[in-house]
């Protein structure tokens, strides 16, 4: 992924997800680094978050999660 590719953001609120870039942190529990993205979300702003909580735009249109997403048709 390139900074300024679109991904979907599967948790709340939902749906189109500017990607800005990534880094690791510390995972609780003394677990190994956490994967996290730099995100732009149009309703959130500018977010970090795991990246368990994105998939691509191609995966969320075969889920039919983009179908009248917050308005758009993909």
């Amino acid at each position: 992924m390139n900074p300024g590719d679109l991904i979907w953001m599967e948790c709340l609120p939902g749906g189109v997800t500017v990607y800005l870039g990534q880094t690791y942190t510390s995972a609780d529990m003394g677990g190994g680094d956490e994967l996290r993205y730099k995100i732009y979300h149009p309703k959130l702003g500018r977010q970090e978050m795991p990246d368990y909580y994105f998939i691509s735009l191609d995966d969320a249109e075969r889920l039919g999660y983009t179908k009248d997403a917050h308005g758009f048709n993909f």
